[in-house]
């Protein structure tokens, strides 16, 4: 498990843009305007939902 850059608690499920760093859980994406990893400017931010390979459908595709 990744865990946020902020509070160190949660698990980090929020990618911020441009920079692409999933590094925050959603809890903490609204406090931050900059990126805690490379501390660019947040113009947006996606929440994404992983699973490990083992627990996913048969046929899906993974992106590298």
């Amino acid at each position: 498990m990744r865990l946020c850059r902020r509070c160190q608690i949660k698990e980090a499920s929020v990618v911020l843009l441009p920079c692409l760093h999933l590094c925050l859980c959603v809890r903490c994406k609204d406090d931050c305007e900059r990126c805690p990893m490379c501390t660019s400017l947040k113009s947006a931010s996606v929440e994404v939902f992983l699973s490990s390979r083992s627990d996913s459908a048969e046929g899906t595709k993974y992106f590298s």
